[in-house]
């Protein structure tokens, strides 16, 4: 004979998944590092400043950071190149009988 007197088992709980803080701005920053790399600098720090206040370690963040810091130094780099390579012949060039004409 079963005993009547006790009570049923719970419905177990749904599973619930640990959030972490920056998480899905850590990816997107990421994404934007390799499109617009500033952009994914600023999102990828923000990320990580958020997950390391919660005591969470967020490695898209840090990716971010290190992807769009590197590729923005790099396009910085290949800028300040090109005016360096280019601009004294597009000076001479503006400055020539063929350049500018009508300005």
């Amino acid at each position: 004979m079963a005993d009547k007197t006790s009570s049923p088992t719970p419905a177990s709980a749904p599973a619930v998944t640990p959030e972490y803080p920056g998480q899905s701005l850590g990816i997107t920053g990421l994404v934007f590092s390799f499109v617009l790399p500033l952009v994914g600098l600023v999102l990828g720090v923000i990320a990580y400043n958020w997950s390391k206040k919660a005591g969470v370690t967020n490695g898209p963040a840090r990716a971010a950071v290190i992807v769009g810091g590197v590729i923005l130094a790099a396009g910085l780099l290949v800028y300040i190149a090109w005016v360096i390579a280019v601009g004294p012949a597009l000076l001479q060039y503006m400055h020539s009988p063929w350049g500018m004409r009508g300005f």
